[in-house]
């Protein structure tokens, strides 16, 4: 998919009121920078490419990337995934995404705003095994790096999320006192790069 997005550069009346103001001034003072003008009336490209293949019976490996190009903002992103059958009871799956951007991160952190854009990279990974009648296993962890994803997103950086569940479900009997029943128990942690826990979960049910 390939889209060309005009929202970027589609300033509002007040927006563009104001940069008619500046040029004005612009003609009394040539030293008067206009930064608006730069993007008024741009459009964004931006391409959304996703591929997968069956392996076998039920398995798939897949890829998908992403790119969203603006005047001095650009990012790409790229993920590699894949989910196995073991045997009947039995899958794992995993995903593993790095992302590229270069933007004024600067100024999105509150700090003194830099003349060039940067530049910063993230690298995040998800493993998850899973039993039917037993337990799942899932580790999401994402680098430490300050970045985004423009199409798409990534919900948190600099974090790890540990979780384990365990459960079961018989099938239904017909005709007894208890028919069926559900026991499962779910624990999870999320802690980031320095070790510091900022959530915990933990649930069990019967």
């Amino acid at each position: 998919m390939v889209a060309s997005d005009n929202g970027p550069g589609n300033l509002s009346a007040d927006d563009r009121g104001a940069l008619a103001s500046c040029v004005e001034r612009r003609t009394l003072d040539p030293r008067v920078v206009c930064n608006n003008e730069r993007f008024v009336d741009k459009n964004a490209n931006i391409g959304v490419l996703r591929l997968k293949r069956d392996v076998g019976k039920e398995n798939s490996i897949g890829m998908t990337a992403t790119s969203y190009n603006f005047i001095e903002k650009h990012n790409q992103v790229l993920a590699f995934d894949g989910r196995f059958r073991l045997d009947k009871q039995t899958t794992a799956s995993f995903q593993v995404l790095g992302t590229t951007s270069r933007n004024f991160f600067s100024m999105l952190m509150k700090v003194r705003p830099g003349i060039e854009p940067e530049t910063a990279s993230l690298m995040t990974w998800t493993t998850t095994f899973q039993a039917e009648v037993g337990m799942g296993i899932a580790v999401d962890e994402a680098s430490p790096g300050t970045t985004e994803a423009d199409v798409g997103f990534v919900q948190r950086t600099n974090s790890n999320s540990d979780l384990v569940s365990s459960g079961i479900t018989p099938i239904p009997i017909p005709r007894r006192e208890i028919i069926s029943y559900h026991i499962h128990t779910f624990n999870h942690v999320d802690y980031d790069w320095q070790g510091r826990m900022y959530a915990w979960e933990s649930e069990n049910l019967s």
